[in-house]
């Protein structure tokens, strides 16, 4: 292994090279090898003893003893605190993970539409590529979620990189930007090339119109929507091994310039709009699923009456309430006493 050692490091690890965190932890390698390397999308051979390491102090917090070895449970606790160093300085979560933390389709409560074409559009492609790719029928590398403030966007990107298990690379557009002349096309072109390395990844650029936003007549935005565009040519023909989805939300879309939207760039356009009644009725459903209602409590009524209301604030709403029971109970209490 040694000898192979600097060719490791030059990039992210296959999953055949990942099978050394098996030897290293002790995990059934012939059961666990495979499975643990698709796990690790992203991490070179530092990464894997790290993970290994951690694993073993999980044993060691967990079974207040050592000698029982690393177990399966113990590498899954370490994945979810030992992400690849190359991403370290970003916002990124492992998709993995998040599965494991229940994020799901599920936790987009109502836009039942929205869901499906997600489905059909970005999640089927990721999960069967060699079919899709059979029918010429590629996985997208770019869209655009949009829509009011509080409707979901940063959720829906979250559950995609969930199911399809992707490393989730989240950034604040404007945290991009730079006073120094150069410094954010420097930083626009580091963080895609990150996102590669760290493949299969969604790089979602939350707030995109504050960074390439149309009308803000300045050289820097002119030269950073140059670099933007050079860098979603550059995923266009990236592999089903190296693919990366880049996801931009935007509650602006009409500042986006058109060259962004052009087939190959972010050409799929997903509205997350203001819930309709029914996707009210759903999102009031999942904010009270742990509350008692009352029998006067009619979830139906209230959300006809919410017209206008976002997803946050209806989820809000229901937290209100359910401190608002607290504080009467807790006073009855203070009384009777």
């Amino acid at each position: 292994r040694d000898d192979d050692d600097d060719e490791i490091r030059k990039g992210s690890s296959s999953p055949g090279s990942n099978e050394v965190m098996a030897d290293n932890s002790g995990a059934d390698r012939k059961s666990r090898a495979w499975e643990l390397a698709e796990m690790t999308p992203g991490m070179v051979i530092g990464d894997l003893v790290q993970l290994c390491d951690a694993a073993q102090m999980e044993a060691m917090d967990l079974e207040r003893s050592c000698s029982g070895g690393v177990e399966w449970k113990h590498l899954l606790r370490a994945l979810e605190t030992v992400p690849p160093q190359q991403l370290r300085e970003l916002d990124v979560r492992s998709g993995q993970a998040m599965a494991r933390e229940g994020i799901c389709w599920d936790s987009i409560a109502g836009y039942d539409a929205v869901k499906d074409r997600l489905r059909r559009v970005i999640a089927g492609p990721w999960e069967n590529p060699e079919l899709y790719e059979q029918m010429s029928l590629g996985a997208v590398s770019g869209v655009v979620l949009t829509g009011p403030s509080g409707c979901g966007k940063s959720l829906t990107a979250q559950v995609l990189a969930a199911e399809i298990r992707a490393n989730f690379i989240w950034v604040k557009s404007s945290e991009l930007l730079s006073k120094w002349l150069g410094e954010s096309e420097r930083q626009l072109r580091s963080l895609f090339d990150r996102a590669r390395k760290a493949a299969p990844a969604i790089l979602f650029l939350d707030e995109v119109d504050a960074l390439v936003g149309r009308g803000k007549g300045s050289n820097v935005a002119s030269r950073l929507l140059t670099t933007l565009l050079n860098e979603l040519d550059g995923i266009k023909g990236t592999t089903s091994q190296s693919r990366v989805l880049v996801l931009a939300a935007t509650n602006r879309i009409e500042v986006l310039d058109a060259a962004l939207l052009r087939p190959g760039r972010l050409s799929e356009i997903v509205e997350l709009g203001l819930p309709s009644v029914t996707d009210r009725v759903a999102v009031l459903e999942h904010a009270t699923k742990g509350l008692r209602l009352s029998s006067d409590v009619d979830l139906k009524d209230l959300a006809s009456s919410k017209v206008g209301a976002t997803c946050a604030g209806l989820m809000s709403l229901s937290r209100d309430a359910g401190l608002a029971a607290l504080r009467r109970c807790l006073g009855e209490k203070t009384t009777r006493e």
